[in-house]
């Protein structure tokens, strides 16, 4: 029997074919939280098998993505594998390399490179009380301030383990975790259970930075440099009009944007509720 779901996100979609009750465990711990569409025609059809041995496959189209027995690996390729197809061609707003969040319905974004901390600020938040949306991709519609994320399990390198053990014990959600030999990915559920997914209005935009015992700084960005910010985060500028700026600089005139640098989360503690406050 094969077990189909098409996802959809910024008005693309991606279909996957599952061969196998494993591999179709392994699709519904990723996509959990995103509703299946069919009103979009997806741009690719990844087919993912696994044979008698347990050797799983995952292909996209005719290009191999994975071949292993792994489950953590295979999930960590197709995660990345959809995400960059579903932004590929992505035309009718803007797509932000971003954390998102929600505090009693107001929106936070977190934008930031690969390592810039996103996850593991992310985490603590929800442990908080703060509504997990995402923490890769965030995207706003041509005009619009509403922020739509792609709700994908939270993905933890390996270091953060040891920043984060006071938050979650492994062990004792172990069902809510699939493990690879790079990074933890962690079901939000499972340290916020009440976790609401929402589309909620943007309010506040920050730009953390994590060093090792480093005295907090805390200042408000200008409107110039917060667009300037927003604008190396934007990862769909060369299919937008003027690459994205005009919408860049909408939004930092919209919401306060603010820098941050921490040492550790006991800095934070209130600060950033009572911005939304």
């Amino acid at each position: 029997m094969i077990y189909e779901h098409t996802l959809g996100f910024a008005g693309n979609s991606v279909k996957l074919d599952c061969g196998t009750p494993r591999i179709k465990k392994i699709v519904d711990f990723l996509f959990q939280f995103i509703p299946p569409t069919d009103e979009i025609h997806p741009r690719v059809i990844y087919t993912l098998s696994e044979d008698e041995s347990g050797e799983m496959r995952v292909t996209r189209g005719e290009e191999s993505i994975y071949s292993g027995n792994l489950d953590g690996e295979l999930a960590e390729q197709l995660m990345g594998d959809v995400c960059h197809e579903l932004i590929l061609d992505c035309s009718g707003g803007m797509m932000y390399h971003a954390a998102a969040l929600a505090w009693k319905g107001r929106g936070v974004l977190i934008p930031g490179g690969i390592g810039a901390g996103k996850s593991t600020l992310t985490t603590w938040l929800v442990s908080r009380g703060f509504d997990y949306l995402t923490d890769e991709l965030v995207y706003f519609p041509q005009s619009s301030s509403v922020m739509h994320a792609f709700p994908r399990p939270l993905h933890l390198k390996k270091p953060s383990r040891a920043v984060l053990n006071e938050l979650i014990d492994y062990e004792k959600i172990s069902e809510g975790v699939m493990v690879s030999s790079y990074s933890d990915m962690v079901i939000p559920t499972v340290i916020k259970p009440d976790n609401g997914f929402s589309n909620p209005p943007l309010e506040l935009i920050l730009f953390p930075r994590f060093s090792q015992d480093a005295e907090f700084q805390f200042q408000q960005l200008t409107r110039a440099h917060a667009g300037l910010a927003l604008m190396q985060c934007l990862i769909n500028a060369r299919n937008l009009p003027d690459h994205g700026f005009s919408e860049a600089v909408r939004l930092a005139r919209l919401v306060p944007a603010y820098s941050m640098v921490y040492g550790s989360f006991d800095q934070l503690a209130g600060r950033i509720e009572t911005l939304l406050s």
